[in-house]
């Protein structure tokens, strides 16, 4: 079966619905009009009835990490490691990645195609053994001769035979960030403290879980967004507008929560759903900073991502960030890779990427042990 592209000019061949027809609108209105920090363009391919969107960029190097491998490593990369790193190598750390700067621009490393990109900070995937690597491989480096090709996302565990398919079809394996699983199905997880305090605060709130959201609850969703993962954790995570959350809830893309004050009528919190398979993740979620800590409405958000795993017998991808607290719910830190294929470019630009898979390995290990 022939593998198929499409473009902003042939996307109307297409019938998408649900997180499809999401991806479908950033192509035909501009991903910034969606998320304001992505300047990528977006384009489809099929393979044997999957779909499966991908980016490609060629400088923009102030975009967000979901599309720019420049900022993965030095912008976000540098605000995510600095935060967790001893007083006395932060300086040393920071020298180190902002030297960085240069030779990655040099070596174009953002002249990239990433496939399987929805531009979430975690991207899942369908089936390790239906992915067709060499023939889109073949595919999208005829198409794009210049650009790295590269697939974000992949752990051992969830993703073990696609990794080996992309050793064997000549891929570097970069790794990119240390992850959380939380691995819901087995029942003594539930029975940890953690767990049941989260259960605690759940049971006893005042706030109510709404039926349904509604597209008039768009922007009290990117309000709650914006205040979490933008204002409290980093300005280069996707900076998602109301225009996002609204297509969410208009197409059904992905299960959105919200938790409401039956007073004020105000949303409180909320969480955006993406499940495949038996893997769920979290492309977006968000609460009030503004309240009482003692309204615990993060911990209450985590005992309702449980109490949805518990019942539908799902894997947590807890992505990156607050280990220690993952760790507490039963969640298992481990490495996420980005593959990368870069044997149809100029020799420079393959010991570019050979070099920074080296650093990031050598890093990565001292980080862990």
């Amino acid at each position: 079966m022939p593998i198929n592209l499409f473009s902003t000019d042939n996307i109307s061949e297409l019938h998408l619905d649900g997180v499809d027809h999401l991806i479908a609108q950033y192509m035909l209105l501009g991903c910034q009009s969606f998320i304001t920090n992505v300047d990528t363009e977006i384009n489809i391919l099929q393979y044997q009835g999957m779909t499966l969107p991908f980016s490609i960029n060629n400088k923009e190097y102030e975009s967000s990490y979901v599309c720019s491998p420049f900022n993965a490593f030095v912008s976000y990369g540098r605000d995510a490691l600095l935060s967790a790193t001893p007083k006395l190598l932060k300086k040393m750390l920071e020298l180190l990645i902002n030297g960085l700067a240069s030779p990655l621009k040099w070596m174009r490393i953002n002249r990239c195609v990433q496939v399987n990109n929805r531009l979430w900070s975690t991207n899942l995937y369908a089936n390790n053994t239906s992915l067709a690597v060499t023939a889109i491989r073949k595919k999208l480096t005829q198409s794009y001769p210049n650009h790295t090709l590269a697939f974000r996302s992949l752990t051992a565990t969830l993703n073990g035979q696609l990794i080996d398919s992309f050793k064997a079809d000549g891929f570097i394996l970069l790794p990119s960030r240390p992850i959380c699983l939380i691995d819901y199905r087995c029942p003594t997880l539930m029975k940890k403290r953690a767990n049941k305090k989260d259960r605690r605060y759940f049971n006893k709130t005042p706030y109510q879980w709404l039926k349904k959201v509604d597209k008039t609850d768009a922007y009290h969703l990117h309000d709650l967004y914006q205040k979490m993962f933008i204002k409290q954790h980093s300005v280069h995570n996707p900076q998602f507008t109301p225009l996002f959350f609204q297509t969410c809830i208009e197409q059904d893309a992905l299960e959105i929560k919200a938790l409401q004050d039956p007073q004020s009528g105000n949303l409180v919190a909320m969480l955006g759903l993406y499940i495949e398979g038996h893997i769920l993740t979290v492309p977006f979620a968000g609460y009030d900073t503004s309240l009482d800590k003692k309204a615990y409405l993060y911990p209450i958000l985590n005992a309702l991502i449980a109490k949805i795993c518990e019942e539908r017998q799902l894997i947590y991808h807890a992505s990156a960030g607050a280990m220690d607290y993952k760790r507490a719910r039963g969640g298992i830190e481990e490495m996420e890779y980005t593959a990368i294929y870069v044997n149809h470019l100029p020799w420079f630009r393959q010991w570019g990427w050979k070099i920074l898979s080296r650093l990031s390995r050598a890093f990565f290990k001292e980080q862990t042990q």
